[in-house]
């Protein structure tokens, strides 16, 4: 069974940290999402699915504990209901499947979305999907498409995450919008359990790539007083001294 990767990557010959995630999800191992942390939040009711419909769920489940994921989706694939409930399920079924085929990344992303907008999902599940969403939408570089959906996956559990304000903050890069990157890596940085170099390294590169020296270095002294044991930073803090004429 594949596992959810993720890997970071450095870029340009100042480091330039970014991200580059290959995001493959496991259908019943998908990672856990905390509960809505909304101040008025209550828990809505909890649903199961038909009869008729847990029967074929139950069918592509033995089918899929068997790694045979063509021939579960087959039987989803089938399924046809009226009921709001049973046809979110079913398609967020389906798109978590899709999800762990290679290329099959934007097609997922169609029914997941289609699960979602119906609003008929378990809340654990509405916000768990709307996080695979994003991550998806990251891994297939629909760049605009992952920073609405962390967004939404934020403003909806009430929840601040370093991990989620980290990928818009790439996704962001990516696009060549340096600018914005700057308030989601801040908020980052502040969430992060202990200090992220990578993060670090982003922020460098927003300021350095539209040519503010000044708050390059700044960024990068602070990288070098949390990592001093990496050398690779002291001589890039050099480089920026040479760059402004600061010889001494």
């Amino acid at each position: 069974m594949k596992k959810y990767l993720k890997h970071l990557c450095a870029v340009s010959a100042l480091t330039v940290a970014v991200v580059s995630p290959s995001v493959v999800y496991a259908q019943a191992k998908a990672k856990p999402v905390g509960p809505i942390a909304c101040p008025d939040y209550k828990r809505g009711p909890t649903n199961i699915p038909s009869q008729k419909v847990g029967k074929k769920v139950g069918q592509a489940l033995e089918f899929y504990n068997n790694d045979q994921v063509t021939e579960a989706l087959d039987v989803l694939y089938d399924i046809e209901t009226s009921d709001g409930f049973d046809r979110a399920f079913t398609d967020r079924f389906i798109g978590n499947l899709l999800a762990t085929q290679n290329g099959q990344g934007k097609k997922s992303i169609e029914f997941l979305s289609k699960a979602v907008a119906s609003n008929e999902l378990n809340d654990s599940d509405q916000v768990g999907t709307i996080k695979l969403i994003a991550d998806l939408s990251l891994q297939e570089e629909e760049y605009d498409d992952a920073i609405k959906w962390y967004n939404q996956w934020m403003d909806v559990t009430c929840k601040e995450d370093f991990d989620a304000y980290f990928r818009i903050s790439n996704a962001y890069y990516q696009t060549g919008k340096f600018a914005e990157i700057i308030e989601p890596i801040n908020k980052a940085i502040s969430l992060a359990d202990k200090p992220n170099k990578t993060a670090y390294a982003l922020k460098m590169t927003s300021y350095y790539n539209r040519k503010m020296y000044k708050e390059t270095i700044a960024v990068q002294e602070d990288i070098v007083r949390l990592f001093a044991e990496d050398k690779a930073q002291w001589t890039q803090l050099g480089f920026f001294y040479l760059l402004v004429e600061d010889n001494k």
